[in-house]
């Protein structure tokens, strides 16, 4: 997704500079657009929880818009193991580039911070889709930093009169989806696109070919981003972002056996199936996301889920080698 929002952001005009903070170097898509932009995109390998780092970097630059989704996503192993990891990058990294913002010259840019739908846990029996309402109960280590950080970055809001906008993404996939070493467990879709680039069967449990899910497309969430960008929301707002549909595991089979010419998502024996999804999951983060208060405020409409994949497989043909 970073590699797409710097592109629409470089192509839009010639004025927009832009500055990228990752702890990793830039992968090979962004490293081809480096060479090609000269001066206007700077990418700085540095770590968000480096409080004097930040601080030294909006005390240097003026910015209009601040972009923060620098995170550590769920897997189960990686909060069994390590879960202080999600506070230290989620709560703590948050809290940081907060108080540099308040500490730096001007506290005028807009902070964009990205959350999760994780932040509703299992839901309320019944109610889907989930709307932005509901009370907040994570279940996971993840879900709690996220909501933790989102419940940081209003306080600061209201004390310091900071400008700032929460998007709560769905189940993101498509163009520049990849694993990293805070992104572990890829989406469906993506499992699916390395079966169809691959021609090697993916294995799902039997349950999980009767389950469906609110996949959201990178293409549709990089839309939404740029429209918190150029001001199309009211500041203090959260938001849902998701496709606010359901797509069944049948209709990505469908779609994946589209696209390689033969099947390749199968039921495999549970020990060895890559993908098991509980059916009965259908509330909280896994949901049909509300999207209608974004979609009221900025007339944004995500696209019908079989477009946004064949988009991305159009994609994948050219870049797996870079991602998978």
């Amino acid at each position: 997704m970073l590699s797409m929002l710097i592109q629409r952001l470089l192509s839009r005009d010639n004025e927009t500079d832009i500055v990228v903070l990752d702890v990793n170097p830039p992968p090979q898509p962004i490293r081809e657009v480096l060479r090609g932009q000269g001066t206007r995109l700077h990418w700085l390998e540095s770590d968000i929880r480096d409080a004097e780092g930040l601080r030294q970097l909006l005390a240097e630059e003026a910015f209009d818009v601040i972009v923060h989704g620098a995170a550590i996503t769920h897997s189960d192993g990686m909060e069994f193991d390590t879960p202080h990891r999600f506070i230290e990058v989620n709560v703590d990294g948050t809290v940081r580039l907060l108080d540099a913002i308040r500490h730096s010259p001007s506290r005028t840019p807009l902070l964009l911070h990205i959350s999760s739908c994780a932040v509703y846990g299992d839901g309320q029996p019944g109610l889907d889709p989930q709307p932005e309402t509901l009370s907040l109960q994570p279940v996971e280590t993840y879900g709690i930093s996220k909501l933790a950080a989102e419940m940081l970055v209003e306080r600061y809001r209201q004390l310091y009169a900071m400008r700032v906008v929460r998007l709560r993404p769905g189940k993101v996939f498509g163009p520049g989806e990849r694993p990293t070493g805070a992104r572990t467990v890829m989406s469906a879709p993506y499992e699916a696109m390395k079966a169809v680039i691959s021609a090697e069967p993916l294995l799902v449990t039997e349950r999980t070919m009767a389950a469906s899910l609110d996949w959201l497309s990178s293409t549709d969430l990089v839309d939404a981003i740029l429209l918190v960008v150029d001001g199309m929301v009211p500041d203090g707002g959260v938001y849902n972002i998701g496709s606010g549909r359901r797509t069944t595991f049948q209709e990505l089979a469908r779609l994946a056996e589209s696209a390689a010419g033969v099947p390749v998502i199968r039921i495999g024996p549970d020990g060895q199936a890559v993908l098991d999804v509980d059916p009965a999951s259908t509330f909280g983060r896994d949901a049909r996301s509300d999207i209608s208060s974004f979609s009221a405020a900025t007339g944004w409409k995500p696209q019908k889920f079989s477009e946004r994949f064949h988009e991305y497989h159009a994609w994948a043909k050219d870049h797996w080698s870079e991602l998978g």
